[in-house]
């Protein structure tokens, strides 16, 4: 029982020693400077203040509100910058453009509003068939679109529902042709 005691005893030993050690260290906090600590929280500041010698305090405050400013002003630029171009009509640029695409040379219009789809007319003015011919269905849907340009047809077919039509409405026979498929039996006529 005795062991238990002088357990006991050099516990509360040890615990006396932490306590007035911590209240050492507690004072030596306190007689510290503020500055100081803020010196060893923010390295930035802690340069600043000695390049330009004006205080941790002021430097501080400075710093806060040159971000205010700028905060300010992202907030008024962003709605500036996103009706802004929208609202004026662009100018021209000051480099020379690039030469325009020669458009394809007007063919006779039979396409009307009302009469058919836009697809059908496309078949009747562009495609006729030739025994053997084999025409990718990309060049197809590329004179599909300069033909749907052409004649104010404002929502023409995907490439995919494009693909679609012609084997299913036109009942044309696709042909895998290395890695891409051909309309058999079809060709685009010469402008």
């Amino acid at each position: 029982m005795r062991t238990h005691i002088n357990a006991e005893l050099a516990i509360a030993q040890q615990a006396a020693a932490l306590r007035s050690e911590i209240k050492g260290l507690r004072e030596t906090r306190a007689s510290l400077p503020p500055t100081a600590a803020m010196k060893d929280a923010d390295p930035q500041l802690a340069i600043l203040d000695d390049l330009l010698g004006l205080g941790a305090q002021r430097l501080g405050i400075a710093l806060s509100l040159l971000v205010a400013v700028l905060v300010e002003f992202g907030s008024g630029l962003g709605p500036y910058l996103s009706t802004a171009f929208h609202s004026r009509p662009h100018r021209a640029a000051t480099h020379s453009a690039p030469p325009a695409r020669q458009p394809l040379p007007a063919m006779p219009t039979t396409y009307a509003p009302g009469r058919g789809t836009p697809e059908e007319a496309w078949r009747k003015q562009r495609l006729t068939t030739k025994q053997g011919a084999r025409t990718p269905i990309t060049r197809l849907y590329a004179d599909y679109l300069s033909w749907c340009s052409q004649q104010m047809v404002t929502q023409p077919l995907t490439l995919t529902a494009f693909t679609a039509w012609l084997t299913e409405h036109a009942q044309l026979r696709m042909v895998d042709v290395g890695p891409s498929k051909c309309v058999e039996g079809s060709e685009l006529l010469q402008n």
